[in-house]
């Protein structure tokens, strides 16, 4: 009797916490949105559902529309307008195809008509492509896409695309698009179903976009630049540089830069460790390529690479890392600087939480010695700061950083997840009954010493960015000797 007592009360629990979606009820008027209400799902952030047609198989091409449930356990979910029909709710996993739960609905009634179309029917090879569209729903993710003409409907058919941005109707620039016949389709929200088409070709001479390196080979201590042409000029055209031979994926990015509008003309893509890449050039919103170009980086062999003297006059090689809002604390190009030289930076170093930190590259596999030489001027009194570095370790992503408050406050070093805090082998702070104002000094640390304080068993396999939250900072380099 125990068992059996026992049995019935783990089923109960097992039925309990079984995971249920319905809609809103199992009649839903087509110009009504779908609502799924879910409940007792695992709570993990890619755990999905979707709608399919009733009885299709779980695949990706049968998918109406879908949406993450984002980590929630029970709640409600928007999934837009759905065309008449029979279908089904269905609730998965994540990283699923097995579906967890089934709910049969139907949509009843006159759908919404949407129209998609372009400005013209033919277009030439040196024009932007124009699409027009009219009583789409307003979700911020309703989209319209270019394809070859009959190409399904799957990520990799697509030439560019744009989301409508909530709007019902309105025209979407697609740029110049390559000899070709096509279709424009509009989708709504998260679906791969197109609600409209419309047939249209772009005929003439292609102008085909070229990406070359301003040489072929670099040292891991020069900065590559690409050379454009023939470009649509859209802000969100962009320029990637791949491992040779890897897939065009996110994950596979070594770094990339929106072109901001230029046609043609250079852009910097920094330094990057000794390898063999490809420069690619891309469309707004398209991941198929439009030219490529292959080249290579070797390792420097001069033991000091300096990423930053500020000789330049400029500040182009930093960017903000975290703005406080404080304009007290921006980043100032000083001339001359400190030591006689052409110029240092100046960051007003205030209480930590008004501090803006900025950030710079410097890739290095082999010099992982950091030294920045710290300095001031006479009547000017600098607090406490940080300065740091962003690496890549055996052990992932680690954050280093130094600050003379630590010093003042006998704070031993610490961390906290990927944050690696120390005192400062020199002091930084000038006045205030510390060092002199005009002191100048050089602030050396060796990354993988302080990494072993903390992590014995780990190692920088890449120091990446260079940080700092003030000072007066001239001659940024790293060394391995």
């Amino acid at each position: 009797m125990k068992r059996v007592i026992l049995f019935i009360t783990l089923l109960s629990a097992t039925l309990a916490q079984a995971v249920s979606v319905q809609t809103q009820s199992a009649s839903i008027d087509a110009n009504s949105h779908v609502i799924i209400s879910a409940t007792d799902l695992p709570g993990n952030e890619r755990d999905w559902v979707a709608i399919f047609p009733d009885e299709a198989a779980n695949t990706f091409a049968n998918i109406v529309v879908y949406r993450f449930t984002h980590g929630i356990h029970a709640g409600d979910i928007d999934m837009g307008l759905i065309p008449p029909g029979r279908y089904e709710a269905r609730s998965f996993n994540a990283g699923s195809w097995q579906s967890t739960s089934r709910y049969h609905f139907a949509v009843v009634g006159n759908a919404r008509v949407t129209h998609v179309t372009t400005t013209k029917d033919t277009f030439a090879t040196n024009e932007s492509v124009h699409a027009t569209f009219d009583n789409m729903p307003g979700d911020n993710h309703d989209w319209l896409a270019i394809f070859p003409v009959g190409a399904t409907s799957t990520f990799a058919n697509i030439v560019a695309y744009h989301y409508t941005n909530a709007a019902t109707q309105g025209d979407i620039d697609f740029g110049r698009i390559p000899a070709g016949n096509y279709e424009v389709r509009g989708f709504y929200a998260n679906s791969w179903r197109a609600v409209s088409t419309h047939t249209f070709s772009v005929e003439g001479a292609d102008v085909s976009p070229t990406i070359t390196t301003s040489k072929e080979s670099y040292s891991s201590a020069e900065n590559v630049t690409l050379s454009i042409t023939n470009m649509p000029g859209d802000n969100q055209d962009w320029v990637a540089i791949f491992p040779v031979g890897v897939a065009s994926t996110f994950a596979n990015i070594v770094t990339y830069r929106y072109t901001n509008g230029l046609q043609q003309g250079d852009i910097q893509m920094g330094t990057l460790p000794a390898g063999h890449y490809e420069a690619r050039s891309f469309y707004a919103h398209s991941w198929r390529v439009r030219a490529s170009h292959p080249f290579t980086v070797t390792e420097d062999q001069n033991p000091t690479i300096v990423y930053e003297d500020f000789e330049a006059g400029n500040l182009d090689k930093w960017r903000i890392a975290h703005d406080t809002g404080n304009p007290d604390a921006n980043m100032r190009y000083i001339t001359p600087s400190f030591d006689g030289s052409q110029g240092c930076i100046r960051l007003q170093a205030t209480a930590r939480a008004e501090q803006n930190i900025y950030a710079m590259p410097m890739r290095s596999t082999t010099r992982t010695i950091l030294e920045v030489d710290v300095g001031g001027f006479a009547g000017l009194r600098q607090p406490h700061y940080l300065l740091g570095v962003i690496v890549q370790t055996q052990l992932g992503r680690r954050i280093m950083i130094w600050d003379s408050f630590y010093n003042h406050q006998h704070q031993s070093a610490h961390i906290n997840g990927e944050y690696l805090a120390y005192q400062s082998p020199i002091e930084l702070v000038r006045g205030f009954g510390y060092a002199p104002v005009d002191q100048v000094e050089t602030f050396r640390v060796d990354l993988n010493q302080y990494l072993r304080q903390l992590e014995p068993n780990n190692r920088i396999t890449q120091v990446q960015t260079f940080i700092a939250g003030g000072g007066y900072l001239d001659n940024i380099r790293l060394t391995s000797q």
